[in-house]
């Protein structure tokens, strides 16, 4: 990270995902959704020095981020030529209902708009938190028209996110469906050690409509509690082939080489973190590390 004292300097704006109304934002995106209403600033600065151009974050964390923002627009590294604006996700939960799925989604959409009002122009993707009788392809046409009216209404971005939806089918149906905004499919499990998107096709279906697809923090089930050694190894390995990076930034350097965006779990005051996290950008897998990994892959699923 740079020295708070230098000359601001452009990060390095490696990889890039059109996310939606081409919005093109960084491949790594921060989940901040846990973070608490004051958070700390560390790792918020530290990813943004390192090209992080996206924050997912909660009702809760949204003012804080939305201040910090505030804070960078006026800093001399925002007037640098070429810097890109970074921009916030906000998660929207949609409850269950066995009624109109339009109604459902406009009313959620709706209320959000209301609560976060103070904060709501940085926010440039909502990400909806669909139950499971929302995520048929029939009941996503609903969501969809949902989503287009309440962006006509002002009360959505252009861009939108969908968690919960991982079948081709689903993606297909609301891709197809919407008309003014458009879309990501957010939180799908995909990792070395998961990749379930690959199993079910839905990676090639987002490939195929345009859809960039966000998966859940690859790191998970990679270390930790009840993870697989010979994973963390692996890619301990790996990152050693490539020029030092570490076992994190290959688990994420993975979904970004085969076209996906990822989600990276940091916490609020670990700058380091997301230093690494965002490192992870600079990643660069050739024929042979993609071949050793998607072995592993294959043995994973």
């Amino acid at each position: 990270m740079a020295d708070s004292s230098s000359e601001p300097e452009l990060p390095n704006y490696r990889t890039l995902r059109e996310l939606g109304a081409g919005s093109g934002v960084s491949a790594v995106i921060i989940n901040a959704s846990l973070w608490p209403a004051q958070p700390s600033p560390e790792a918020f600065v530290a990813a943004i020095d390192g090209g992080v151009t996206l924050f997912e974050c909660s009702e809760v964390s949204l003012p804080a981020l939305a201040g910090y923002l505030v804070q960078w627009a006026t800093s001399d590294a925002a007037a640098l030529p070429g810097a890109k604006t970074p921009s916030l996700a906000l998660r929207v939960k949609v409850e269950a209902t066995s009624a109109n799925p339009g109604e459902a989604v406009g009313d959620a959409l709706a209320a959000a708009s209301v609560r976060t009002s103070g904060a709501s122009a940085a926010v440039a993707v909502l990400v909806l938190e669909l139950p499971s009788d929302l995520t048929t392809p029939e009941a996503l046409r609903g969501v969809a028209a949902a989503v287009d009216k309440a962006n006509l209404d002002g009360f959505c971005p252009l861009n939108v996110g969908i968690a919960g939806v991982r079948s081709p089918e689903g993606v297909k149906a609301f891709a197809d469906a919407l008309v003014q905004c458009k879309l990501a499919t957010w939180s799908v499990p995909y990792s070395v050690a998961s990749p379930s998107a690959d199993a079910d096709k839905t990676l090639e279906a987002c490939v195929n409509e345009g859809v960039t697809m966000v998966s859940e923090s690859p790191f998970r089930g990679v270390a930790g509690a009840g993870a697989d050694p010979s994973m963390f190894k692996l890619l301990e390995l790996v990152g050693a082939m490539v020029g030092g990076k570490t076992a994190a930034q290959i688990a994420l350097g993975y979904p970004i080489a085969r076209g996906a965006a990822v989600r990276a779990d940091v916490t609020a005051d670990d700058g380091r973190g997301a230093w690494e996290a965002a490192g992870a950008m600079s990643v660069s897998l050739g024929d042979e590390e993609m071949r050793v990994l998607e072995e592993k892959a294959r043995a994973s699923s």
